[in-house]
């Protein structure tokens, strides 16, 4: 079978809504909501997350070490 990675983006900054990756929504985060829908998928053998070098992105950073 052939099997997926996928590479979620996320940043902090945004015009619209700052910090709206992290946001509490229905007690997860928008970026694990993300991540849990995805890892229904079978095919998606492996979840990746990019974001930036800046430290405005370090809490998302963080938040993926856990």
């Amino acid at each position: 079978m052939i099997s997926f990675a996928v590479i979620i983006q996320a940043r902090m900054n945004s015009s619209r809504l700052p910090g709206k990756t992290l946001m509490d929504l229905g007690g997860k985060s928008i970026l694990q909501h993300q991540i849990d829908s995805i890892k229904k998928c079978p095919k998606v053998d492996l979840v990746i997350v990019a974001t930036s070098d800046q430290s405005t992105d370090d809490p998302i950073y963080d938040y993926c070490k856990k």
